[in-house]
């Protein structure tokens, strides 16, 4: 089976979930290949992971405008020569990920509909924005689209289930991969930490925060809750934005000190930060349906790998946490519960790191990859 995957992606190198359905459609005998654009805007093509060949395009449009302006020719620019690159390749199946793809969506429905291609999975990594829950017309157009798509990949249950309910999709259509670390990721070899973050550290004990200094994260609560623990500090892994960083500066001027921001890290490499750390602290708002509904890769990232992890109470997070008894679930608004979640871990690391450990063996991703073998291919 001929699959294409397009994906508008930060990096390809990056991009964890990615790599693991390339890996997994490719042991189970399919022709896999991935058209792509990054962040750095390169025209390349080239080979990753299990040799799966890549090819990313350049837009001219983000020369001429910068950041968040001119999106409509951005979106148009893509959409033209991801659409021409899949009429001349003529998979059997589209893989198409995430609503900024749309417009390819319905596009690859159109081909499907003059026998062009075969079949039209579309990959939701996240749940559609309010305005398709909220506004009538989009909820119409969304409801459409989906349902004439041969499958549907949701990343929960939760999240395939609010779907259901609110776009009459047929359940069957769902095929629901969670965003399990693969055995090759669990079986990483343990590394000490480079040596000019073992010599900033100074023997103290630290958080790691993988998921970018977001202020949606709760970064500005989490750095408070990790200052007013002694010897303590914050390691935090991913994108952030300068002027964040110097609103915390300004409140922490010895903020350098106690806390650690390395940018972005490449998937592979972040089991060296895992290991390493007191517990992982995962946190999200919970004000929309996306991020109240979350289950990150990189709470599972750090419990298969044997590290207790700091959560909010957003329902899937909660419920692993109650399962496995592997950290501590806490109301991330407030400072004072983050404070007292950091403590119960620290008192009881040894019983929460069992509890990690125990769950590493079930959350591996390899556990449920068949289910991609239930891909409408005709």
């Amino acid at each position: 089976m001929k699959i294409l995957s397009v994906i508008k992606t930060t990096g390809l190198i990056y991009d964890d979930r990615l790599r693991k359905e390339a890996n997994s459609l490719q042991k189970l005998g399919c022709e896999y290949c991935i058209l792509a654009l990054e962040h750095e805007n390169r025209e390349i093509k080239s080979e990753l992971w299990n040799h799966i060949k890549t090819q990313t395009i350049c837009l001219h449009s983000r020369r001429w405008f910068k950041r968040s302006k001119g999106l409509f020719l951005k979106t148009l620019e893509m959409y033209l020569k991801m659409s021409s690159e899949i009429w001349k390749r003529k998979p059997q199946v589209a893989w198409v990920h995430n609503m900024e793809m749309i417009g390819l969506v319905i596009y690859c429905l159109v081909l499907r509909g003059i026998k062009r291609i075969n079949t039209v999975v579309w990959d939701l990594h996240e749940l559609p924005g309010e305005i398709w829950f909220d506004q009538r017309v989009f909820n119409g157009l969304l409801k459409l689209i989906l349902n004439r798509c041969d499958n549907i990949i949701a990343a929960n249950e939760e999240r395939k289930d609010l779907m259901v309910e609110c776009f009459s999709i047929e359940e069957q259509k769902f095929i629901v991969m969670e965003n399990w670390p693969d055995r090759k990721f669990k079986e990483v070899s343990a590394q000490n930490l480079p040596p000019e973050i073992t010599g900033w550290l100074r023997n103290r004990p630290y958080v790691l925060a993988q998921g970018g200094a977001s202020p949606k994260r709760r970064l500005f609560e989490l750095v408070e809750a990790v200052h007013n623990k002694e010897d303590l500090c914050l390691i935090v892994i991913g994108p952030f934005s300068k002027n964040d960083i110097e609103k915390l500066r300004l409140k922490y001027p010895e903020l350098d000190k106690f806390v650690l921001f390395t940018g972005f890290v490449p998937q592979m490499d972040m089991p060296i930060y895992i290991d390493n750390a007191l517990f992982s602290a995962v946190f999200y708002q919970t004000d929309k349906e996306n991020s109240r509904l979350c289950a990150p890769n990189r709470m599972y990232q750090a419990l298969v790998r044997g590290v207790p992890v700091l959560t909010g109470l957003n329902p899937p997070m909660n419920k692993i946490v109650n399962r496995f008894k592997c950290g501590v679930s806490v109301e991330c608004s407030e400072i004072n519960q983050m404070a007292k979640g950091i403590t119960e871990i620290q008192k009881n690391l040894k019983r929460y790191t069992e509890g990690a450990r125990e769950a590493s063996t079930h959350i591996l991703w390899e556990n449920q990859e068949n289910k991609l073998l239930l891909i409408n291919k005709e």
